[in-house]
């Protein structure tokens, strides 16, 4: 009996507040539950050979990354694989939690700003694509676009840009907001050959055409169908975008705008074909344009003509302006290029000496005075200087100077090209009246005569 009793106080359950010291909590994990020992009642007889309960196995691990970063974009702060990046920024509601993660995985800092921008600048063009395309979450298009995502970025699943995206699915904010960045507005996209534009017109986006046309979107642009936009808008029947792509302002505020980056990419041939239309439409415009407004596009057609050496047309569109504005001060310097090219050499040096009394502190004024000075010059030259000879030249020499210039120089010459005419016209007078002075001995000798003393006048003066 006693051996009994002190089984029975070895396989006693332990009392309230007391714990097992037999590794099974060590094992386990778990908190065993606590028992009460039954006053009175028997004990259970533990058998003897009887093994304790194997233990259960351990939980997994507490914390599990849901989306295990990815070697091809493993974001420096490790908190976004690519696959949650994505669907962060596309999110419906991109909350206010969502940004700040997404900003905290694409802030850089100092050992890894240079990483960032290598590996997550085409995760950033594709996200813009696809959230412009999906939710147009302004708030993320913003973060995006500060991030260095591309606005002009051909996105995977239709290969458009996040504009065709965007205008497809009417958020007009976020066209806006893409049209402010150097977006590529007449990019197509690769199964259709539409631009932005041909978008507009397919989904009956009026707004959005019309901010697109003031833009500069190519009005005339075709797809792969042979279709313009307005082709498109007309079959489908959408006559507010039709009304937009044949309003005469909206048309002349795109040619005006086509224009001026045609000429920034120094396409200047197309640039002035584009300034043609323009005028073109200017009297249609409403409201009408402004003096201001008039006398600047001239301008700036005349210094494509000018890029293209067209100089009469240069003086054309300088005199429209003069007469519009009188004191416009480049204007009278680009004229003033122009006649210097065109061998007006009077004209040249008047709209020189006009422009800088208007405007002296001109940032083109050191340039507008060496020209001037090119000009008196060449205002000033001898009878020798035209023939090309020296003071001591023979008669001999003068006649084959003579003879040799009028065959550069004869009017019947340069008959095809306008430029050219102008300025053989302008030679061949000056040539015909040095060689009637040299050619004739007495008014050879009066000349040279002439010649000296203002020589000698002007080395006094000096």
């Amino acid at each position: 009996e006693e051996e009994e009793e002190e089984e029975q106080n070895s396989d006693t359950e332990p009392v309230e507040g007391g714990e097992e010291d037999d590794g099974t909590k060590a094992e386990t994990g778990q908190q065993p539950k606590q028992k009460r020992r039954r006053r009175g009642g028997k004990k259970k007889k533990k058998k003897k050979g009887q093994q304790n309960p194997a233990p259960l196995p351990p939980p997994p691990p507490a914390s599990v990354e849901k989306h295990p970063l990815p070697k091809d974009l493993p974001f420096p702060r490790g908190l976004l694989t690519r696959q949650a990046f994505l669907d962060a920024v596309s999110n419906e509601k991109f909350t206010v939690g969502l940004m700040k993660r997404v900003e905290s995985a694409l802030a850089p800092d100092d050992s890894d700003s240079g990483e960032l921008k290598d590996m997550v600048d085409n995760a950033l063009s594709m996200a813009l694509s696809r959230c412009a395309a999906a939710s147009g979450s302004l708030r993320a298009c913003k973060l995006l676009l500060h991030h260095g995502a591309s606005p002009s970025f051909m996105g995977e699943e239709d290969d458009a840009t996040p504009l065709h995206g965007a205008i497809r699915q009417g958020h007009d904010q976020l066209c806006q907001l893409l049209l402010k960045e150097k977006v590529n507005i007449n990019a197509t996209d690769s199964v259709n050959g539409r631009t932005p534009l041909h978008v507009a017109a397919e989904f009956n986006r009026p707004v959005i055409a019309k901010l697109l046309v003031q833009k500069g979107a190519f009005v005339d642009a075709v797809d792969n169908d042979g279709m313009t936009p307005t082709d498109v808008a007309d079959k489908l029947k959408w006559k507010k975008v039709v009304q937009v792509l044949s309003d005469p302002s909206v048309l002349f505020w795109n040619f005006a705008n086509r224009a001026t980056r045609l000429y920034r990419a120094m396409e200047y041939e197309l640039c002035m074909a584009i300034f043609i239309k323009a005028f073109g439409l200017i009297d249609q415009v409403r409201p009408p344009l402004s003096k201001e407004s008039r006398a600047t596009l001239h301008y700036n057609c005349a210094r494509a003509a000018f890029q293209l050496g067209k100089h009469l047309d240069v003086l054309s569109h300088c005199n429209n302006a003069i007469e519009i504005l009188p004191k416009y001060a480049m204007v009278l310097e680009q004229r003033g290029h122009a006649n210097l090219a065109l061998f007006n050499y009077d004209e040249a040096i008047n709209d020189y000496e006009a422009a800088s009394r208007i405007n002296p502190d001109s940032p083109n004024s050191q340039e507008c005075r060496h020209k001037m000075m090119q000009a008196k010059n060449k205002k000033a030259e001898s009878h020798f200087d035209v023939l090309e000879l020296a003071m001591s030249a023979s008669s001999a020499d003068v006649k084959k100077a003579y003879r040799n210039l009028c065959l550069t120089w004869h009017p019947d010459r340069h008959q095809q090209n306008p430029e050219g005419k102008h300025r053989s016209h302008i030679m061949f007078q000056r040539i015909q009246e040095a060689y009637e002075v040299l050619s004739n001995a007495d008014k050879r000798r009066g000349y040279e005569s002439r010649m000296r003393s203002r020589s000698v006048f002007s080395g006094a003066r000096g």
